[in-house]
């Protein structure tokens, strides 16, 4: 769970953004886009780390 915890918590270039962000960030990030494209609002694109 350390482990676990330990990677949440580094940063990554999110490209959608523009920034660098967290990992838990970008998985909540993931979320909300998921959600808005259920909802037919935006066209959902994965987030593929490089």
């Amino acid at each position: 769970i350390l482990v676990y915890e330990q990677t949440l918590r580094q940063r990554v270039l999110y490209p959608p953004l523009g920034t660098q962000i967290t990992w838990r960030q970008v998985v909540l990030e993931q979320a909300r886009r998921l959600a808005r494209h259920i909802k037919a609002e935006e066209i959902y694109e994965p987030f593929v780390p490089r």
